[in-house]
Order: C-alpha cells, then sequence, then structure tokens
C-alpha cells in the first residue's frame, strides 16, 4: 500500500506544555514549513501530539512509530527537540524512516537532510545539528549541577544546612527521620514513572511534595537531584 498521507508530530515532556503554548507552537511552525512545501496542493494533515522524554529510544514512542510505519509519506516536525534529545536517538529515528519510507521534515533545517536519498555531506550536517543539540543541552544540565554543589559547598562552608535550589534535600539532611518506608516506596514510583515518560521534572517536583506533605512545593531542579539521589 502506498503511503500518501502526511502528518504533523508534536512532543513535550509534559502535559502541560503539549496542550499549552509549547504545543501549539510546534504545531504552527510544522504547519508553515507543510503549507510552503506543498502550496496550492495542500490538503491538511493529521495531528499527532505525544507527551513524553525526548530522551527515549524508539520502541517507547509509540506514537511516533505508529506513524512511521503507517501510511504517512511526510511526517512534519517543528525542531529536532521533536525527534528526540540524543544524537543517537535522532538517527534511529532517521532509520527507521529510511526503511519505512518516510520523509521526515524539520520545519527550521534543510529538507534534504532527512531524505532518503540525502548525500554523504548532508548526513554530516544532520549529525552534527544533532550533536550540537545534544551538547547545548548537557551544557545546560552541567552548570546546573555545577551550580547546585557550588551553592551547597557555600552553605556548608557557611554552618548552614545544605540545600537545593533552596529547599532542604530531604533523602540526605533528614536522614530518613520524616521518609517512611512508604514514602520512599511512592518517591522511588514517581521517578520512575518520570523516567518512563509519562510525565516532566515539574510533575515530579508537585507529586514529590504531595509524598512528603511538605506545604510548599519543590522546585524542578530539586526534584532532579531527588531523583539524582534514589539512583533513578
Amino acid at each position: 500500500m502506498a503511503k500518501t498521507a502526511t502528518a504533523i508530530y508534536t512532543r513535550t515532556s509534559t502535559k502541560t506544555n503539549l496542550k499549552g503554548d509549547s504545543g501549539n507552537r510546534q504545531f504552527r511552525a510544522s504547519l508553515k514549513a507543510l503549507k510552503a512545501v506543498q502550496g496550492k496542493d495542500y490538503k491538511g494533515a493529521k495531528r499527532v501530539s505525544e507527551c513524553i522524554s525526548g530522551m527515549l529510544p524508539l520502541k517507547d514512542r509509540k506514537k511516533l512509530q505508529s506513524l512511521l510505519n503507517g501510511g504517512f509519506s511526510h511526517i512534519y516536525v517543528e525542531s529536532l527537540r521533536a525527534l528526540g534529545r540524543k544524537t543517537s536517538a535522532i538517527e534511529e529515528i532517521y532509520e527507521e524512516a529510511k526503511r519505512t519510507g518516510t520523509h521526515i521534515v524539520v520545519a527550521d533545517l534543510p529538507p534534504t537532510l532527512f531524505s532518503s536519498t540525502a548525500s554523504p555531506a548532508e548526513n554530516f550536517q544532520r549529525r552534527i545539528m544533532a550533536a550540537v543539540q545534544e551538547f547545548e543541552r548537557d551544557t545546560i544540565v552541567y552548570r546546573l549541577q555545577e551550580g547546585l554543589k557550588a551553592k551547597a559547598a557555600k552553605m556548608k562552608a557557611a554552618g548552614l544546612p545544605g540545600k537545593v535550589n533552596g529547599r532542604k534535600s530531604y533523602l540526605e539532611h533528614q536522614q530518613g527521620k520524616n521518609l517512611s518506608p512508604k514514602k520512599l516506596k511512592a518517591l522511588k514510583q514517581a521517578c520512575l514513572a518520570r523516567k518512563r515518560g509519562e510525565f516532566g521534572w515539574r510533575v515530579l517536583a508537585t507529586k514529590a511534595s504531595k509524598i512528603l506533605r511538605l506545604k510548599v512545593c519543590i522546585g524542578k531542579d530539586a526534584a532532579v537531584t531527588l531523583s539524582k539521589q534514589l539512583k533513578i
């Protein structure tokens, strides 16, 4: 069966972003690129939105998989971020698109970069762009963690309780006093759900705050640290 349909794919890590401006922004950019390519022949496209982490491999991206294996000749996305956050994940998607005869069009990149007939130079450019994106993300995470470490060291030197993003790290500084086995299990389950891509860091922060019965919700950075302390 020939592939003839067109789809617009949007991805965010949280349902809030998916339903909010992030998802709509991705859709508008993809639709603009689609209309620019099809011109007067534009007949519409199926919009598919997925709430999942961009760090996960293709096998865990069920909706994107269904598009690649379905009757879609073209899939439009706003940027590389929508496809994935890791270079290896983006290359995996490209190879699967080639195998299934699907042309992925990234709105802010030349359309030939994801073509099944991409030249060696175009393949190189695609990999470089994906690597730059991954580098930028890793740099932000690294600087954030370094800043938190420096802040914790400064607090310790001043004889104050170590804090993460202005809030105590319960696993480090409460020494289990307020963490019953039931709460610890619930925290681990929430962190695992975040890792599976069911929601993002901000939702994890909200869930963790409820589990710990905090009066004020912890921040995203504290949720990241909590997950690392639980080795999840």
